[in-house]
């Protein structure tokens, strides 16, 4: 009765996985999100010169 069936352990699994990749990805698009709101300040700031390079 407390055994943990094969089914069971590898939905964990699977859920598991999909937990970590969903905050990898969250974390990958937040990250990506900070650096451009950066690149687009700097680019405001420096003038439109930077803006193309």
């Amino acid at each position: 009765e407390g055994e943990v069936s094969a089914e069971e352990e590898g939905f964990e699994n699977l859920n598991t996985m999909a937990s970590t990749f969903i905050v990898l990805f969250l974390l990958s698009v937040f990250y990506s999100t900070t650096v451009t709101l950066f690149k687009v300040v700097a680019a405001w700031r420096g003038g439109a010169q930077m803006a193309s390079g």
